[in-house]
């Protein structure tokens, strides 16, 4: 039920949030996010290198937590931390925490290959 101490687009969120973790912890295959939006390329070793790092980044994300692949991708549709904290239920102080944490696991991934 609504309760009307927060947005309703916030309390969508939290819907979906919550919809998204129940699948994946019931899923036994999961998919990788595609995006469309691509920088622009000026050959096509720079499309190959771009498309390697999307490639590379994607498939560290799959192997995040459900919360923090969550949380990251929130933070890639561009929300305002005091929402994605909302959704979540934790403080933004704590969010702030747990997204340069996620960060830090990405880039070494990336790096590495492993979460």
């Amino acid at each position: 039920k609504f309760r009307n101490e927060s947005n309703l687009s916030t309390w969508i969120y939290k819907i979906t949030s919550n919809t998204c973790l129940m699948y994946l912890r019931k899923a036994s295959n999961r998919k990788v996010v595609v995006t469309n939006e691509f920088p622009e390329i000026n050959n096509v070793t720079d499309l190959q290198e771009t498309e390697e790092k999307f490639s590379k980044m994607y498939n560290c994300i799959n192997q995040l937590e459900p919360s923090n692949k969550l949380i990251i991708m929130m933070v890639l549709e561009d929300l305002e931390y005091d929402k994605i904290a909302t959704v979540i239920g934790i403080t933004e102080e704590n969010l702030r925490v747990r997204i340069h944490r996620i960060k830090s696991k990405l880039t070494k991934c990336v790096q590495n290959g492993r979460v």
